[in-house]
């Protein structure tokens, strides 16, 4: 398996993953132990949906299993982007009060730790600090 090229941060790497009992052949930016990381999670997912419901441990119940995993992440990824966006409208409200302003400004200040980020990586970013927050360990800024 390649390695990527730790000087680009866009560089890509294709790895074999096991999801479900079946190979995938994935192309990504993420290094590899985060793609392991990932790998594992949905397996132990996959896992403990199986032990629930036995028919979602078989061939077709494990796409099942799989597409509702799915359906899940997007659904946590839309709450954590609806609250990052209430926790930014909370905070430009704030600042605009403490620089002497009303109630809400005329324009939202973007904050310019996220302008350059695609929707892939705030959404990663999302993860990560929800990850951190379920364990209960701080994040420092970055």
């Amino acid at each position: 398996m390649a390695e990527p090229n730790r000087t680009d941060p866009k560089a890509r790497v294709s790895l074999t993953l096991r999801i479900a009992g079946r190979f995938l052949n994935v192309v990504t930016d993420k290094s590899e132990e985060e793609a392991r990381r990932i790998e594992r999670q949905l397996n132990e997912r996959l896992g403990a949906m199986a032990k629930i419901n036995p028919r979602l441990g078989t061939g077709d119940g494990r796409l099942d299993a799989a597409l509702l995993i799915a359906v899940d992440a997007l659904e946590e990824a839309d709450t954590a982007a609806r609250r990052i966006r209430t926790l930014e409208d909370e905070l430009r409200r704030a600042r605009y009060a403490l620089a002497g302003g009303e109630d809400k400004p005329a324009e939202p200040v973007p904050d310019p730790r996220y302008a350059g980020m695609s929707r892939e990586e705030k959404l990663g970013r999302i993860r990560a600090l929800l990850e951190a927050e379920k364990s209960g360990t701080r994040e420092a800024d970055e």
